[in-house]
């Protein structure tokens, strides 16, 4: 009577993240009759390359499967079989990816500003230093993008201020990025500044601002308002971006349905006075109102792609 080899993983579950793309684990095998066994690896959902390398080292019974950090997997399996030529063992391992990332940094990007609002403090990462805090913001622990912290009662006099943006012309080549959530439809009908602005200044020789404008997104500067079309007062997390070429030439991007799309496009904002030093605060035009709640801030160096600023969106979505 042949009597079937068994195979033990030394784990039949793992969670692959973006920190730790590397999965590593170990096989015994079991063969009563003590006849040789060949093992094989499979999978399912993945390739082996590509994707997905995986190495099957014999001498020590180990498996390693290397993801890329970017392709979601619910329940993909690798499956280590022993045969003995007549029956067979097998063991599985389910696995899935969790790649979200509140401050996602895409390659080849040179991000200056990063900030997060979690376990009741500022966070900051980047080459750039800690911005200047005014007033007392609220720094919430929970209900930001992706549950962590973010921040609220932002004002007149309390906001962020970056020394590095103080400078008239300091926003030129930079992409600015913030996710807002709120039901905020106020509307200034400036050339200067939004209804609610998210980047701004708030110095008599304001002549530009970044935030929103009736419920979708605005650019103020060059002496008129642009605005874009897709609604962002849903009370759920949006993310905006702004950029700036050195030409003073600004664009705007908003998720839609999933998807960053660019809905201001080449707006001239051409002024010896241009600057947006503050973070949660702006001129306060009649009918404005400051942003409920922002949160996972960025400022980078450069113009963002649409890919780019995608692979942000989609790492910073539940």
């Amino acid at each position: 009577m042949n009597t079937d080899p068994s195979i033990t993983l030394s784990a039949t579950t793992a969670t692959i993240s973006a920190s730790h793309p590397t999965l590593d684990f170990t096989y015994t095998v079991s063969e009563p009759e003590g006849t040789p066994v060949i093992i094989t690896v499979a999978n399912t959902k993945f390739a082996t390359v590509g994707n997905v390398a995986i190495t099957h080292t014999t001498s020590n019974n180990h498996i390693r499967a290397v993801f890329d950090g970017t392709t979601a997997y619910t329940d993909a399996t690798i499956t280590v079989t022993a045969s003995d030529g007549v029956n067979t063992g097998v063991g599985t391992m389910t696995i899935s990816t969790s790649y979200t990332e509140e401050l996602h940094q895409p390659s080849g990007t040179t991000r200056l500003l990063a900030l997060s609002f979690n376990s009741g403090g500022l966070g900051k990462s980047g080459s750039w230093g800690t911005p200047t805090v005014s007033g007392s913001p609220t720094y919430n622990n929970t209900g930001g993008t992706l549950n962590s912290g973010y921040g609220s009662g932002w004002s007149s006099g309390t906001y962020l201020s970056p020394s590095e943006l103080s400078s008239t012309q300091s926003n030129r080549n930079k992409t600015f990025i913030a996710w807002y959530k709120g039901t905020q439809n106020n509307g200034t009908n400036s050339a200067y500044s939004p209804g609610v602005p998210i980047f701004g200044d708030n110095s008599g020789a304001v002549h530009l601002g970044f935030g929103l404008e009736d419920g979708v997104i605005c650019i103020c500067g060059g002496s008129s308002a642009s605005k874009g079309t897709t609604s962002v007062i849903d009370n759920n997390w949006r993310m905006l971006a702004f950029t700036c070429t050195t030409g003073d030439v600004a664009e705007a991007y908003v998720d839609s349905s999933g998807t960053m799309t660019k809905e201001i496009s080449n707006k001239g904002i051409a002024t010896s006075y241009n600057k947006v030093d503050h973070i949660g605060t702006g001129y306060p035009y009649s009918g404005m109102d400051y942003p409920t709640a922002l949160d996972a801030i960025q400022i980078y160096e450069g113009i963002l792609t649409q890919s780019q600023l995608q692979a942000i969106y989609d790492k910073g979505t539940t």
